[in-house]
């Protein structure tokens, strides 16, 4: 009987090893790269120089980075020709189980300009990383609601994926309106 015992729990251990193995493989093998962070800045302001916020204005970004009211070390002013175009802003967000990374980009009016996903780690819901529904998300500033089910649709099968994004970047956006509109250098 002993016997038995101890080659059942080494056959366990075993068996324990095996499947998080797998586990990791299957993780792994579910990220899905589709942007660089510069090739997102491009995207989102075509042409523009990206200055840091640290550099821009490093009291306000003491400050910011004392409150934690958002994702300072992440966060770009985009110009072209001395006039400011508007924000990109670079964050991520856990979907069910992995990191989402996306970028945004925040027009000078506060509205949203553009939103693409960096990296995908999830092994379903990749829905989220579709261009009409991100396209939602245009236009889109602090006052409105982003919220699914409210003006952001509902993603079968990703709804924790698109509830986190869209939670994030109604977060971002009031970053936007309490740090990033008071750090803009005065003429």
């Amino acid at each position: 009987m002993v016997f038995i015992k101890t080659n059942f729990n080494a056959l366990n251990g075993r068996f324990v090893l095996l499947l998080s193995i797998c586990f990791l493989m299957n993780s792994a093998a579910f990220a899905t790269q589709y942007f660089t962070l510069p090739e997102a800045q491009e995207k989102l302001f075509a042409g523009a120089e990206m200055m840091p916020l640290r550099k821009l204005s490093p009291a306000k970004y003491e400050r910011a980075l004392a409150e934690r009211s958002g994702p300072v070390n992440t966060t770009w002013l985009a110009t072209m020709n001395g006039k400011t175009l508007g924000w990109v802003v670079a964050e991520h967000v856990i979907g069910k189980h992995d990191y989402i990374d996306f970028a945004i980009g925040i027009n000078a009016d506060g509205r949203i300009s553009g939103f693409e996903i960096l990296n995908y780690r999830e092994s379903y819901g990749g829905q989220v990383t579709g261009s009409a529904w991100r396209q939602q998300f245009i236009g889109k500033r602090g006052s409105d609601a982003v919220k699914v089910g409210t003006d952001v649709q509902n993603i079968s099968g990703a709804t924790m994926s698109s509830t986190h994004l869209a939670e994030s970047i109604k977060s971002l956006l009031r970053y936007h309106r309490e740090v990033l509109q008071l750090a803009l250098p005065t003429p």
